[in-house]
Formats: structure tokens, C-alpha cells, sequence
């Protein structure tokens, strides 16, 4: 009897952990109002005002900044984009993005 009983609790404990899953932000939250914003010419500082500091610096390619987001639930990613700007010097020289980006800085959580 007691096994039984430690086997139903344990296995109730297993079940439970799988029903919630939880929504996981990683990255930068960049708008398509800061991505308006972006122009050649602006230099570094201003660039890091306007979308933060990024997610990825390369020791190897220090003209190259990376923005990065995504928003998952378990292992379902739900939402994805990317920014990169590339600068020459301390001047911004191009941006490139992937993805929709939001309108506002706010994300909703995700739906079931």
C-alpha cells in the first residue's frame, strides 16, 4: 500500500510540472518606432541612447553590433527578430533586420 501511495504522489508531482509552461523573453525589446529612428551618420553613443546596449558585441568584428529577441514557450518559439548595425569607426554606415518587430516596447504575454 505505501508503495502504491509513493508512486501515485510521485507521479501527480511529474504531471503537474508538465501542465504549466512558462514563457521565456530573451534579448533586446527593439520597436519599429527605434528602428525609424536609425540613420547613417549617427555615431555610437547615440546608436546605444536609442536601442540599449546590445545583446552581442564581437571581439572579432568590433564595427558590428547585435539585437537579438525571442519569446518561446517550452520549446515553441513564438516570436523572433533580429538587428544588426554595422559601423564604420564611430559612425553607423548600415542596418540590417529580420523579422516583425513590435510597435510598442511592451510584449503581451504569448497565447495558448
Amino acid at each position: 500500500m505505501q508503495k502504491i501511495l509513493i508512486t501515485l504522489t510521485l507521479l501527480s508531482l511529474l504531471l503537474a510540472g508538465c501542465a504549466h509552461k512558462i514563457e521565456i523573453q530573451q534579448g533586446n525589446v527593439v520597436t519599429q518606432a527605434q528602428l525609424d529612428q536609425l540613420r547613417p551618420g549617427l555615431d555610437r553613443r547615440q546608436v546605444r541612447t536609442l536601442l540599449g546596449s546590445p545583446l552581442l558585441v564581437d571581439p572579432f568584428h568590433p564595427d558590428r553590433w547585435d539585437y537579438y529577441y525571442s519569446n518561446s514557450r517550452s520549446t515553441d518559439l513564438k516570436q523572433r527578430y533580429r538587428v544588426t548595425i554595422f559601423f564604420s569607426g564611430d559612425q553607423l554606415t548600415r542596418v540590417e533586420n529580420e523579422g516583425k518587430f513590435p510597435t510598442e516596447e511592451y510584449q503581451k504575454p504569448l497565447e495558448d
